[in-house]
């Protein structure tokens, strides 16, 4: 925004300058968030590893765990608000 704008702040119109501090609280809860998406990752593989030594199967996303339908979808009709 510096480099493209006229370098004046829009509140005050005075000169901006450009200081910049690390956020090293938001950089920790990143490197937090990364580690718990992996964890989860690895706990929904090792889940999934044991379901398919088991031979136990999920049903399929129709209904009843059955094929699916070679039926279109209905379509919804739009109402007026």
């Amino acid at each position: 925004m510096l480099r493209d704008g006229n370098g004046l702040s829009p509140l005050t119109r005075e000169p901006l300058q450009a200081t910049f501090f690390p956020n090293r609280a938001l950089k920790r809860r990143m490197q937090e968030h990364d580690e718990d998406i992996l964890r989860a990752a690895a706990t929904a593989v090792a889940n999934a590893s044991d379901g398919a030594k088991d031979g136990a199967q999920q049903p399929g996303p129709a209904a009843g765990g059955g094929e699916p339908s070679s039926e279109p979808a209905p379509k919804r009709s739009r109402r007026a608000r």
